[in-house]
């Protein structure tokens, strides 16, 4: 809302109203109704008109820096709730909070609610001294009569219009601190986001050596089971082998295993012996070569995989 015009001889303003509602609209109702001041309801006089249009501009200078102080309450109340265990011990055992990048982005915003506040007050400020300037020229302006008629009001409304600067700069100042405030608590919530994440990543990396330890001791319990299995597979092939009937060395002539007096009849070949000499050592000799063979096959192909990275490596440098 905004005076475009004041006749000093018929003592009319004409206003431009670009708020949206009808508050301010009441607000004058208010001032103009049989409750109001004398003054305020007087328009007798151009000196009158002239006093209730420096009402009516005081009203709006009050109401632009009205409810400010709350909001920046609200923010500042908001901001710490947010960021209230920022300054907490987050040690080894330690109860603590895991922020979240909505934390983070949350803060932000207040941030830059408080920053928007600090630029409103400021122009309200600029427009405020510039009001000011205006009507303290009326009183060094001698081709204006009307200064003479309304000079205790022009100089009080001035005086009012310095308090709101004040207060609007002290409000002013408590956006900034607050602005301060907000993005330094922002810093540490963003570092301890990082450190939350560099800490999973060290139980990711303390997890995987642990598997890893796992695997070596079950590759280190496999590989006994495959020598031992290596060493003895032979010799139970070619035991099996020989207790089938395929081979026979003792003497079953008799159908049994006793003779007539009832003695177990037990006998020994060495040449049974021999064979089964003659045929295990060769095969648990090629089990264990073959066995050998397959573990440098397998080494070899794990060693050009670990050298192959680095080769493609230094091979793109050099291109």
């Amino acid at each position: 809302m905004l005076p475009l015009h004041f006749d000093v001889k018929l003592g009319k303003t004409l206003w431009i109203v670009t708020k949206g509602n009808l508050e301010l609209q009441e607000w004058i109702e208010d001032m103009t109704s049989k409750d109001g001041r004398l003054e305020d309801r007087s328009f007798g006089t151009v000196r009158q008109c002239f006093i209730f249009s420096l009402a009516v501009h005081l009203l709006l200078c009050q109401w632009s820096c009205k409810e400010w102080r709350w909001y920046i309450l609200w923010l500042e109340e908001t901001i710490a709730e947010a960021t209230t265990h920022v300054h907490l011990p987050r040690g080894p055992g330690e109860h603590r909070k895991e922020y979240s990048h909505a934390d983070f982005q949350s803060i932000q915003v207040y941030e830059d609610k408080a920053s928007h506040v600090a630029m409103i007050l400021e122009a309200n400020s600029y427009v405020l001294e510039s009001l000011r300037t205006y009507y303290r020229g009326l009183l060094d302006n001698s081709d204006i009569e009307i200064r003479e008629l309304c000079h205790d009001e022009i100089v009080s409304f001035c005086a009012k219009i310095d308090n709101l600067i004040l207060n609007s700069r002290m409000e002013i100042a408590r956006a900034k601190v607050l602005v301060e405030i907000a993005s330094g608590r922002r810093d540490l919530v963003l570092q301890f986001i990082q450190s939350q994440g560099a800490e999973k990543m060290e139980q990711l990396t303390i997890s995987m050596h642990q598997m890893s330890d796992l695997s070596q001791k079950e590759a280190v319990a496999m590989r006994i089971i495959t020598v031992v299995t290596l060493i003895y597979l032979p010799a139970t092939f070619v035991s099996t082998l020989f207790s089938t009937d395929i081979v026979k060395y003792q003497d079953q002539s008799s159908g049994g295993t006793t003779d007539s007096l009832g003695n177990v009849c037990v006998s020994f070949s060495s040449l049974a012996l021999s064979r089964w000499f003659e045929v295990t050592l060769p095969l648990r000799a090629i089990t264990l070569g073959l066995g050998y063979w397959a573990f440098k096959m397998a080494e070899k192909k794990r060693k050009g995989f670990e050298i192959l990275p680095n080769y493609a490596l230094d091979k793109g440098s050099m291109g």
